[in-house]
């Protein structure tokens, strides 16, 4: 039996987008919603990031 994965942290850093730190941690941009979706308690749209943001990434 394996421990469960423990959770990853994204800070967000100037340039950053949902879809380019999906790619950076996916492979792909448009897994996006993922990201979006484990982190609504902080967001209010696509476009909310602010650098020094800590995101989940699921």
């Amino acid at each position: 039996m394996t421990a469960p994965a423990e959770p990853r942290y994204h800070m967000v850093t100037e340039g950053d987008s949902l879809s380019r730190i999906s790619m950076r941690y996916y492979g792909m941009p448009n897994r996006w919603q993922e990201i979006f979706q484990a982190n609504r308690d902080m967001l209010q749209g696509s476009n909310a990031l602010r650098v020094g943001m800590q995101l989940r990434i699921p």
